[in-house]
C-alpha cells in the first residue's frame, strides 16, 4: 500500500487533544445548600480538586479517536499497488469506428460503451508517477488527450469520444502512439476494440510494447456491402438498382430488401442467406427523369443498424460531357458512344487547350504539359502533375495479379487471366492508389487531391485483348460515372463514410450532418468547397449564404465494418497481438475509509444521544 498525500496522516496526531479533552476535570463554582441529599452527585465531583483527573474507559473517546484516524488516513488516499510498476507511459487507442455501434457490448449497450468502461479501468488503475494518453481511430486518427497524469481530464476526454460510422485508421493510429512514446522507457500501446481494423501490416517491431483489449461478443450480422445504379439500355429514363446484401453470421438468416423513391416503397425482394453467403438483390424500371431520393433498406433484426440503409439520388435527366484526346482509337470511341446519358466530342491532341476541361478527359497516349482542377482519365500516358514519373523502360509482358473489388472504378470487374505485352511502370504521389497490380507495376490507379480526380491505366488498349473482354465496358462505364460524378444514370449525391467530399461552391456554404450539427466551409479559387467531416450515414445539407440547398447521403458499405465478428488477436508482420483483459490492479481505497469513518461518527453520534457511557 501507498499513499498518494501521505502528509494528511498528520491529521492522526490530533487524537491525542481528545484524550486530554477526557482528563481535563470540570472546575465547579461553590454554592450553599440547605441540605445535600438532593445533590450527592455534585458532591461527590467536588471531592477532588486536580485539575487532571484518572483517564476512565469511555466508548465515546475511543469511537472518535477511531473517526479521527479513519478520516487522515483517507486523507491521505492510501492505493494498493499490484502486479503495475511505476512511471508507465500508457497510450490507449479507441476504436470508435462502425462496427464498434453493434448492440452487443457489456450490460446491453454498444462496443464502444463497453471499450470506454475498459478504458475507464485502465485509467483508474494509474499509480503514482503514471501518464495517459488518448487516441481515437474512427476515420482519422485523433489525439482526444495528450499525456498527462491526472484521472480527471482523462475521464472527461474519454466521455467527449462519440461513436462514428467512418471505417478504421488504426495504422495512422499506432503510427502516431508510436510516435509520442518513442524514447520514453515504460510505455505501452493498449488498443481497446473489436480487432476489426484489421491487418496491422509490418507496424510493429519487436521491441514495441503492445497489448490488445477485445470488445464484442457476437457475429450476428447482415449488411449491405455494395451498391450500383444504371441507367436502363433498355428503356430510356428508367433506372435499374443492384445491390449486394452479405451474411457474416455463422447461421443462415432470412433478410428483406425494399426499395423506396421518395419515401414511398417501389419494390421488395425476399432471399435466403446461407451462413456467411451473399446475394445479389436487382431493383428494376425505377423512374429517375427528375432527382429524386432513393434509399434501399435492408429489413433484418441485427446488431449493426449503419449497413441496413444506403440513400442517394437517382438523376437519369443530366448527361456527361466526354472529350476524347486521341489520335484515334476505335475501341474508345465506339465503347464510348454506347455508354447512356454521354455525349462525346473528339479532337487531335495538337488542338488540346486547358481551356476546354468542361467536363471528363480523356488522354489517349497523349498528356499535356499541365492541368489544372478537372476529371482525368488517362491511357498509356503519366499524368503531367508532381509525383507522377515513369521509368525509362517499360514492363514486358505484365500479367494481372490482383485488383481491387470495392472501389466504384473496378467494383463487380473480372480481371482474372488478362496479359499485357507492354506498360508503362509509374510512380506516384500518395495520394493516388493502384486498384490493380503485376507483380512489376500498377495496372490501373485512382486518385483524387485538390479538385483533381483521375484514372490512369499505363498501357496501350492495343497492347492487351482486355478491350475484347466484358470486363472493359464495365470499366470504362465505372470509370465514367465515378469521375463525372453527378452522371447520368448513377446515384449522385452518394459518399462512402470517412471519405472528403468536393462540393462545387461560389460562396460560402453551411453544411449541416444527420444529428444536426454544422459547419461552416469556404470555397477555394478552385470555386469548390471540401467537407471531411463525413462521419455518420445518412442525409446531409449543405446551404449556401444565399438560400440555396443541396443534399448529399453518406453511406457505409464496407465489409470490413460489416463484419462483426470480434477478433481475439492482432496480427502484424508474423508477430500477434492476443486478447489480455483488464484487472483492478491499482485501486484507490480511500472511498471505503471515508464510508467507514462516516459509519463510525453515525455510531457515536447514536450512543450519545442516548447517554450510553461505559
Amino acid at each position: 500500500m501507498n499513499f498518494l498525500i501521505p502528509t494528511a496522516l498528520l491529521l492522526g496526531l490530533l487524537s491525542a487533544l481528545i484524550v486530554l479533552m477526557y482528563l481535563l476535570k470540570l472546575r465547579r463554582k461553590r454554592e450553599d445548600f440547605s441540605s445535600t441529599l438532593l445533590w450527592m452527585k455534585s458532591v461527590e465531583d467536588l471531592t477532588a480538586n486536580a485539575p487532571f483527573q484518572r483517564l476512565r474507559q469511555n466508548l465515546l473517546m475511543y469511537l472518535q479517536i477511531l473517526f479521527l484516524l479513519l478520516l487522515a488516513v483517507a486523507l491521505a488516499r492510501p492505493t494498493l499497488w499490484m502486479n503495475h510498476a511505476r512511471g508507465l507511459s500508457r497510450v490507449i487507442l479507441i476504436d470508435n469506428t462502425g462496427s464498434m455501434s453493434a448492440t452487443d457490448g457489456a450490460g446491453g449497450g454498444t462496443r464502444l460503451d463497453e471499450a470506454k468502461a475498459k478504458a475507464r479501468e485502465l485509467i483508474e488503475n494509474m499509480a503514482q508517477g503514471d501518464e495517459t494518453m488518448l487516441i481515437s481511430f474512427g476515420g482519422a486518427a485523433q489525439a482526444i488527450q495528450a499525456f498527462t497524469p491526472e484521472k480527471g481530464p482523462l475521464s472527461a476526454a474519454l466521455r467527449r469520444i462519440e461513436p462514428t460510422d467512418a471505417p478504421a485508421r488504426v495504422r495512422e493510429a499506432v503510427m502516431m502512439a508510436k510516435g509520442v512514446v518513442k524514447g520514453r522507457i515504460n510505455s505501452v500501446i493498449t488498443i481497446v476494440g473489436d480487432g476489426g481494423q484489421g491487418y496491422l501490416g509490418n507496424l510493429l517491431g519487436e521491441k514495441d510494447a503492445v497489448e490488445f483489449v477485445s470488445v464484442g461478443a457476437s457475429d450476428a450480422n447482415c449488411g449491405i456491402v455494395a451498391f450500383d445504379l444504371r441507367e436502363s439500355f433498355e428503356s430510356r429514363g428508367e433506372a435499374q438498382v443492384f445491390a449486394e446484401v452479405e451474411n457474416f453470421s455463422a447461421q443462415p438468416a432470412d433478410v428483406m430488401a425494399r426499395c423506396l423513391i421518395d419515401g414511398q416503397v417501389i419494390q421488395t425482394r425476399e432471399e435466403n442467406l446461407e451462413a456467411h453467403g451473399k446475394k445479389g438483390f436487382v431493383f428494376t424500371g425505377l423512374k429517375g427523369e427528375e432527382r429524386r431520393l432513393l434509399r434501399l433498406e435492408l429489413l433484418h433484426d441485427d446488431m449493426l443498424a449503419s449497413d441496413n440503409v444506403v440513400q442517394g439520388f437517382i438523376d437519369l435527366k443530366s448527361g456527361v460531357k466526354i472529350l476524347l484526346v486521341s489520335s484515334g482509337n476505335f475501341f474508345l470511341e465506339r465503347l464510348l458512344g454506347l455508354l447512356p446519358g454521354t455525349r462525346v466530342s473528339k479532337i487531335a491532341p495538337n488542338l488540346y487547350e486547358p481551356a476546354m476541361n468542361d467536363g471528363l478527359v480523356i488522354f489517349d497516349q497523349f498528356a499535356p504539359k499541365q492541368i489544372g482542377p478537372g476529371r482525368y482519365l488517362f491511357i498509356n500516358a503519366a499524368p503531367p502533375l508532381d509525383g507522377f514519373a515513369a521509368a525509362a523502360s517499360p514492363v514486358k509482358n505484365a500479367v494481372m495479379l490482383d485488383w481491387n473489388r470495392l472501389h466504384p472504378v473496378t467494383r463487380f470487374l473480372n480481371l482474372n487471366g488478362l496479359a499485357f505485352t507492354e506498360t508503362l511502370k509509374l510512380s506516384t504521389p500518395d495520394w493516388v492508389i493502384p486498384l490493380a497490380e503485376s507483380e512489376q507495376a500498377p495496372l490501373i490507379l485512382a486518385g483524387e487531391r485538390q479538385g483533381v480526380r483521375l484514372v490512369a491505366i499505363p498501357f496501350d488498349l492495343y497492347a492487351s485483348d482486355w478491350p475484347m473482354q466484358i470486363s472493359f465496358p464495365l470499366f470504362l462505364s465505372n470509370a465514367v460515372h465515378w469521375l463525372a460524378g453527378e452522371a447520368r444514370g448513377a446515384l449522385s449525391g452518394s459518399h462512402p463514410c470517412g471519405s472528403t467530399i468536393a462540393l462545387p461552391a461560389a460562396e460560402p456554404i453551411t453544411i449541416t450532418d444527420p444529428a444536426g450539427r454544422s459547419w461552416a466551409c469556404d470555397p477555394d479559387q478552385t470555386k469548390q468547397a471540401y467537407f471531411n467531416e463525413t462521419y455518420r450515414v445518412g442525409l446531409y445539407k449543405a446551404k449556401s449564404v444565399h438560400g440555396g440547398e443541396e443534399q448529399f447521403a453518406v453511406n457505409l458499405l464496407s465489409i470490413q465494418e460489416s463484419d462483426v465478428a470480434p477478433k481475439k488477436e492482432l496480427l502484424s508482420g508474423e508477430q500477434k497481438v492476443s486478447a489480455v483483459t483488464v484487472s483492478k490492479e491499482n485501486r484507490e481505497i480511500w472511498s471505503w475509509l471515508a464510508l467507514a469513518a462516516l459509519a463510525i461518527l453515525v455510531s457515536e453520534w447514536h450512543i450519545y444521544c442516548r447517554r450510553a457511557w461505559l
